[in-house]
C-alpha cells in the first residue's frame, strides 16, 4: 500500500509553487471578499461511465483529457504521450504517462485547480497499468483544497490497486466534497488532484490515466 507521508516533500514542493503566484498578485491588489454563495460552473456533463454500470453524469475536469499539452498541470517523473484510453469514454489522442522515467524517481502530477461545492461529490478516470507487477501497480490520489487567501490543504482520498492486465479500466468512484469541510465548501474552495506512484512503479512501466471526469450533481 503507497503511504502518503513518504510523499509529503512532492506535496508541499508544489504546494509552495502553487502559492508563489497567489503571494505575488496578494501584494499588489486589493482583496475581493468571497461570494455569500460560491458558484461553479461544470460545463457539458454526459453519462461517461454507463458503460460500466454507472449512471452519474460527469463533466470533463479542467486539462483532464490531456489533448492540450501541459497546460495548468505540474508534472513530476510524468509526461502527456501519444495514445488515448481505449474503452470509449471520451475519444482524442493522448494520455499521461505517470513514470516518464525508469529512473526519474517517485512520480507526482498535480492537476489545474478547479472549484468544488458541495455538489461535487465524486471524480473518476480511467488507468491503465505498464508492469506485470501487481505490487508495481497501486496509485495514489490525494486532494488538495484551499479557501482563497489561505494555505494548501492536503487530504488522502484514494488508494488504487490495479491488476496487471494491461488494459484501461474505469478507477472506482472517488469522494471528492466529502473530504472536505464543510465550513470550507460554504467559504468557498478550489481543490487539486495530485496522482502519485512510487519510483519502484515508474521502473516497471509506470502507469496511464485519461479522461479525468468531476461529477457535479450531489444525491440527496
Amino acid at each position: 500500500m503507497l503511504n502518503l507521508p513518504r510523499f509529503r516533500p512532492l506535496l508541499l514542493a508544489a504546494a509552495s509553487a502553487a502559492a508563489a503566484p497567489a503571494a505575488a498578485s496578494a501584494a499588489t491588489t486589493t482583496p475581493t471578499p468571497a461570494p455569500s454563495t460560491p458558484a461553479c460552473s461544470s460545463g457539458t456533463t454526459t453519462q461517461a461511465f454507463a458503460k460500466f454500470q454507472d449512471l452519474a453524469d460527469y463533466a470533463l475536469a479542467p486539462g483532464g483529457d490531456f489533448e492540450s499539452g501541459t497546460a495548468g498541470w505540474s508534472l513530476y517523473n510524468s509526461a502527456i504521450v501519444a495514445g488515448n484510453e481505449t474503452t470509449g469514454v471520451r475519444s482524442g489522442t493522448h494520455s499521461l504517462l505517470l513514470g516518464a522515467s525508469p529512473r526519474g524517481g517517485n512520480v507526482m502530477a498535480v492537476s489545474p485547480a478547479f472549484c468544488v461545492t458541495p455538489e461535487h461529490p465524486t471524480f473518476r478516470f480511467l488507468v491503465k497499468s505498464n508492469t506485470a507487477d501487481a505490487q508495481r501497480s497501486g496509485l495514489l490520489v490525494a486532494i488538495d483544497y484551499r479557501v482563497a487567501g489561505s494555505a494548501w490543504v492536503n487530504v488522502q482520498t484514494s488508494t488504487i490497486g490495479l491488476q496487471p492486465s494491461r488494459d484501461w479500466v474505469p478507477s472506482a468512484v472517488s469522494p471528492l466534497a466529502t473530504k472536505i469541510p464543510a465550513s470550507a465548501l460554504a467559504a468557498g474552495v478550489t481543490v487539486r488532484l495530485s496522482f502519485l506512484a512510487y519510483a519502484s512503479t515508474a521502473a516497471a512501466g509506470g502507469l496511464q490515466i485519461d479522461n479525468l471526469m468531476i461529477d457535479p450533481y450531489r444525491r440527496s
